[in-house]
């Protein structure tokens, strides 16, 4: 065990169990434990130190690289052999047993060591979310919904949304919410953009009842109470103002940056 992550630029933040996992830009992955931080890299076995995205199955932690995927199980890095998970994947979701992995132009579907595929048209994913029984794609030329053997775009041209670089969805009760890189934050289906000025980064986006916590680029944390949008910066004490990734967790709010990660009390 080490005093802290392997990097300053967190991009997702995973609970798992009794720890905390941090994807790095380039410095693989580091687990904060019972007050202990461990760090994983290639010479651990990763498949590349550029780590995507992360996503907890319920068993094993799996994280999305530009070689492929790999698995963290009992503290024991795992390379899948089949080739078709040793390509570059950008974004992953775990759900019912369930893991599905975003690639160029095709999402995966693990279930039981079992592989399926849907093709999409998306070149670049972002992150991937299930609700209800349909699969969300966002991805740099939009939104892609996958249900029932049909894929359907959402975008600009069609009115749904307000950008077309989706970084980052999660769910609410009010329906699906829809981060972009340059046109706001949308609640899919609405009228309404929650806030229209977010550029928010690659999947940080994280809710907890009626909080919201947005990570943008450059701007620091905006954060929603329930009742208005207030803003969290270096002069709050965070240690950047990219906010590359934020998750809810025991009370608190972990907030990753390109510069370093906090811990918060909302």
């Amino acid at each position: 065990g080490v005093g802290g992550p392997a990097d300053g630029h967190v991009v997702k933040l995973v609970r798992a169990g009794d720890a905390l996992w941090a994807a790095h830009f380039d410095r693989g992955l580091s687990r904060y434990e019972h007050g202990v931080w461990t760090r994983y890299s290639v010479a651990d076995g990763l498949p590349s130190d550029w780590v995507a995205d992360l996503a907890w199955d319920g068993r094993r932690l799996w994280g999305a690289t530009e070689k492929g995927v790999f698995w963290v199980e009992e503290d024991k890095v795992v390379r899948p052999a089949d080739p078709r998970l040793r390509r570059a994947t950008s974004a992953l979701f775990a759900s019912d047993g369930k893991v599905l992995l975003g690639q160029a132009r095709k999402v995966l579907t693990w279930e039981q060591s079992a592989l399926s595929e849907t093709v999409v048209p998306e070149e670049h994913p972002q992150r991937l979310l299930v609700s209800g029984g349909v699969t969300w794609l966002a991805g740099l030329d939009g939104l892609w919904k996958l249900s029932g053997g049909k894929v359907e775009r959402y975008g600009v041209i069609d009115g749904r949304l307000p950008g077309d670089w989706v970084t980052a969805l999660n769910d609410s009760p009010r329906g699906l919410l829809v981060g972009t890189y340059d046109a706001g934050l949308k609640l899919l289906g609405s009228s309404e953009t929650l806030k229209a000025d977010a550029w928010v980064n690659p999947g940080a986006l994280d809710r907890k009842g009626e909080l919201l916590a947005v990570g943008e680029n450059g701007t620091g944390l905006a954060y929603w109470d329930g009742a208005a949008w207030s803003r969290m910066g270096l002069a709050e004490g965070l240690p950047g103002e990219d906010v590359s990734a934020v998750l809810f967790d025991e009370g608190k709010l972990w907030v990753g940056t390109r510069t370093g990660l906090a811990r918060v009390t909302p």
